[in-house]
């Protein structure tokens, strides 16, 4: 696809909106409030209507912050250059798991859309998401529900990386109807045991919901592909190998199919 970096380097077919909770909880204990980031979603301005892939990892990573002095746009332009780059990048980056699916492709893809589950870079550590989790979850949910809902096509292939990801999509599926949401439920749920959900579903896999309004009216069907994060470390025998490699296979035909990339 056509380069979709201006001249100074900023992304012009996608921009960064403030979340709609103004005061996030992920970052409403810092010290510093003028460094406080906005979540990060890509807005697609050029062809929302032609997304049929979404890929949901955990979220911006911490070492983002510094390496990019939180600078947004920077880290956006080294995602989107990692992606299209032949190098490869860490197999614990999202990217790399990315890339072994779709190749090299542009972050403004007319057919995907990239978003994350936690919208916003931790303040001290990534292992501030099990904390994070319990304060973010029910806001972060309302946004991916809208993420999801302003795609126009009946059918979505969805990619998940990791149980936060996985977790957040199944508890907007289960939890949400169109026009409202059970927040009790959702205060209350928790991380799913992704090892656990991978061996009961392995021959069931990929997973099918459906997005329905409160009457029961089908609204979007959605064929979700559960991976766990590239940086989780496997055993060679582990059966999830073989799952993830079938997975795989069977996302780069639907992809072929496609016909976009």
């Amino acid at each position: 696809m056509d380069n979709k970096l201006s001249d100074d380097g900023v992304h012009i077919l996608g921009n960064i909106e403030s979340c709609s909770f103004r005061q996030c909880l992920r970052n409403s204990d810092n010290k510093e409030p003028g460094n406080k980031l906005p979540p990060i979603i890509f807005k697609r301005s050029d062809n929302p209507d032609g997304i049929k892939f979404v890929v949901i990892s955990q979220d911006p990573g911490f070492s983002a912050r510094k390496k990019f002095d939180n600078n947004i746009e920077k880290m956006k332009k080294c995602w989107y250059e990692q992606l299209k780059s032949d190098d490869k990048p860490k197999k614990s980056s999202p990217i790399s798991l990315m890339k072994e699916i779709f190749n090299n492709f542009d972050i403004y893809h007319d057919r995907v859309y990239w978003t994350h589950s936690l919208k916003c870079i931790p303040w001290d550590t990534d292992k501030q998401i099990r904390r994070d989790w319990k304060k973010c979850a029910p806001e972060c949910m309302k946004i991916l529900k809208e993420e999801l809902l302003k795609t126009s096509a009946d059918e979505l292939v969805v990619i998940t990386m990791g149980v936060y990801a996985l977790t957040m999509l199944c508890g907007v599926v289960d939890n949400f109807s169109i026009e409202e949401c059970d927040y009790h439920l959702i205060k209350k749920l928790k991380p799913i045991k992704l090892s656990s959900f991978i061996e009961k579903h392995t021959n069931e896999l990929p997973l099918n919901k459906e997005f329905r309004t409160s009457d029961g009216t089908l609204i979007k069907k959605l064929t979700i592909y559960p991976f766990y994060h590239p940086s989780a470390w496997i055993k060679k025998n582990n059966p999830y190998n073989r799952l993830k490699t079938r997975m795989i296979d069977e996302l780069k035909i639907k992809i072929l199919e496609d016909g976009s990339f």
